[in-house]
């Protein structure tokens, strides 16, 4: 309902609607009062650029007699998010050693910005082979957080770990600090794989979503994405996106916006994203 008024604060500080004038902050009192039931007062918030930056995020226009008030809007933090398509020549992912892979990984850190805030990776990145995948997070944790703190201590990393003969599927977030967000999938097609209790439990201890820039991304290991779909799921626990990592594809033309780096391991396609 107050997304449609227009403020106008004559000479003697006031806000203008129907003819008559309104001080912002008493505005936003009685929008409080509406929205909980109980009015803050005057001296629980601030008024000036706080209340109208306030109501400038809300579409309203503010004024001064007839003068427009250049408040300051609040910057938006844009994320830049790279994905890292990765193209082998035979299907034998599974075959490349974990230690070939953390090289492949440090190439591809190597040629990203710093303004880099998360890298996607594939679904399956690394394999514990016939073992259960938290068999090679500690591992995993110390190579990852090398890496990230020698190009970028601001990145965060999102892949996949494939374990007993891909019967487990995890995605895993890792930052300078370790692994923060853990995910086991809980959609699949049939009943090969080991799911999840439900979308929102937790893993080894761990969200599988975590905060990066006041925003909250949810971990999505390949099918979950048809899953969020088909169970309508509730965003019980406040997500701003869903990062999906991905086992594979078909076959597709390239993208004249993909950068490409080519290595001894692997063709690796990537993308620029800003959430």
């Amino acid at each position: 309902m107050l997304r449609n008024w227009q403020l106008t604060i004559p000479p003697s500080v006031g806000s203008y609607y129907n003819d008559k004038s309104y001080p912002p902050k008493y505005v936003l009192s009685i929008a409080t009062k509406i929205a909980t039931g109980r009015e803050i007062e005057p001296s629980q918030f601030n008024g000036g650029d706080e209340t109208n930056n306030f109501l400038t995020t809300l579409g309203f226009t503010i004024r001064e007699g007839s003068k427009s008030l250049q408040t300051k809007k609040p910057k938006v933090k844009s994320i830049s998010i790279r994905t890292a398509l990765i193209q082998i020549p035979l299907d034998n992912w599974d075959d490349i050693a974990n230690s070939d892979k953390f090289d492949l990984l440090s190439n591809i850190l190597s040629h990203l910005t710093s303004e880099t805030d998360i890298l996607i990776l594939p679904a399956g990145f690394l394999n514990s082979r016939n073992k259960q995948p938290e068999t090679i997070f500690d591992e995993t944790e110390k190579e990852l957080t090398k890496l990230i703190k020698k190009y970028n201590d601001k990145l965060f990393v999102c892949f996949g770990i494939d374990g007993r003969h891909k019967t487990d599927q995890l995605a895993l977030t890792i930052s300078k600090d370790g692994i923060i967000a853990v995910a086991r999938k809980f959609h699949h097609m049939d009943d090969s794989i080991n799911l999840a209790d439900n979308p929102f439990s937790l893993e080894h201890n761990k969200q599988r979503h975590f905060l990066i820039k006041g925003k909250r991304p949810y971990l999505a290991v390949c099918y979950d994405i048809f899953g969020i779909s088909k169970f309508k799921l509730d965003n019980e626990s406040n997500c701003d996106f869903i990062i999906g990592v991905i086992h594979g594809f078909g076959s597709s033309g390239g993208d004249s916006d993909l950068q490409t780096l080519t290595t001894d391991i692997a063709t690796v396609y990537l993308r620029h994203y800003d959430e």
